[in-house]
């Protein structure tokens, strides 16, 4: 059933306003009930009516009249109505139907005639507005997919433009170390500028990355690994950062393999990814944690920190692209807030799940991402190996 229809019904005898309520009542629409053509006419116009039940003989005014008089008000042009009346008047009807009657009930003492006929206005009505609201959605959804389609371009785009003055700039950074080696000033200068190529690659990578796998361009090449050498390279790939801010790294993950079916680029792109937040939102000299553990043939990462914490409000959205808590901006350790939905997208890929748990602001963070827990392989495949093979595809961070 759709949404209820306001319904009003003009008639100058009480029993009869009191018939047509118990008749009227059981179709669930909102009924209401006026004795005279003036009041009928104030209602009308103070709200909208859907449909409009007349009695064609009122005191004040003549119920054809009553709908001459509303018909000319924009509002009610199209709004169907029904008049009831006990005479069998030719010219009457006629009337009636010029003035745009869907129905003249010439003996409304059968009441399920009068329910009938309105409940086919009824459906009708609301089957019309269901459509409506349909096409709407339809429309609604066609133009979100379009925006969505032209924000991955724009990404696609940006992050391949973006690129392209990194490699001049590395090239000015090493003629400049080359032929001044012995200024302190210019060294100093060219480590700024190395620093801030290598933080502008990061954040090049991540946006190329989420726009190749929007795009549904990214194609995992699979092995059987130990997880626990992907997470050796990761922690390598951000021990400088860790040690920079003098944090503490504690490691535990077990003396057993843990064998996934993954790629390990990829992953090393997720733990990295991970532990680098990690870092970012925890302050100096503070703690993090990466512990690992097989839990009902599953593999278990948990990366913890006691950083900043993450709001209550913001963990059912952290995994959401472009988005960044409030405390993360304030903190002011950049990015652009597309870090964990990386994550969560390439953790998905190799079916897996990632999740976010926090105590509050202060508090610090865990992320755990849980993968399949496959087979020892039959052939040995090193990560480092797969790594070392992959020259060609994106950096790992």
């Amino acid at each position: 059933m759709g949404e209820a229809l306001e319904i009003l019904v003009v008639d100058d005898l009480p029993e009869k306003r009191l018939a047509f309520e118990a008749l009227l009542s059981p179709l669930g629409q909102r009924l209401t009930l006026v004795d005279s053509g003036t009041e009928a006419l104030r209602r009308v116009l103070a709200q909208k009516f859907d449909i409009l039940v007349l009695d064609v003989h009122i005191p004040d005014m003549d119920g054809l009249e009553l709908a001459r008089l509303i018909r000319e008000h924009k509002r009610y042009r199209d709004t169907p109505i029904l008049f009831v009346s006990a005479l069998d008047d030719p010219q009457r009807i006629e009337r009636a139907y010029s003035l745009g009657a869907v129905d003249y009930i010439a003996d409304p003492s059968v009441p399920g005639v009068v329910r009938s006929k309105l409940k086919v206005f009824i459906d009708l009505i609301q089957a019309q507005r269901q459509a409506a609201a349909a096409e709407r959605q339809r429309i609604a959804a066609a133009a979100a997919e379009e925006a969505s389609r032209r924000k991955d371009d724009f990404i696609a785009t940006l992050s391949h433009e973006l690129r392209n003055p990194l490699a001049p700039l590395r090239n000015v950074v090493h003629l400049l170390r080359k032929r001044f080696a012995e200024e302190p000033t210019i060294e100093t200068a060219c480590g700024v500028l190395e620093r801030q190529v290598k933080r502008m690659t990061v954040l090049i990578d991540d946006l190329s990355d989420v726009a190749r796998i929007t795009a549904g361009k990214i194609r995992l090449e699979r092995t059987r690994i130990d997880l626990r050498e992907v997470l050796t390279m990761s922690v390598e790939s951000t021990q400088p950062l860790i040690t920079q801010r003098r944090q503490s790294l504690s490691i535990d993950v077990g003396t057993e393999p843990l064998w996934v079916e993954a790629d390990a680029v990829r992953l090393c792109q997720v733990f990295a990814n991970l532990l680098t937040n990690a870092s970012k939102y925890t302050p100096e000299q503070g703690g993090i944690w990466l512990e690992a553990r097989t839990v009902a043939r599953q593999v278990v990462v948990a990366v913890r920190d006691n950083g900043i914490g993450v709001e209550p409000e913001m963990l059912t959205r952290v995994f959401d692209l472009f988005v960044q808590s409030e405390r993360s901006v304030v903190h002011r350790q950049g990015g652009l807030g597309i870090g964990l939905a990386l994550v969560k997208e390439l953790v998905q890929m190799h079916d897996g799940k990632v999740e976010l748990t926090s105590e509050g602001v202060g508090r610090g963070t865990v992320v755990r991402v849980r993968l399949p827990l496959r087979e020892a392989p039959a052939e040995l495949v090193s990560p480092a190996a797969h790594l070392a093979s992959s020259f060609d595809r994106p950096s790992v961070h």
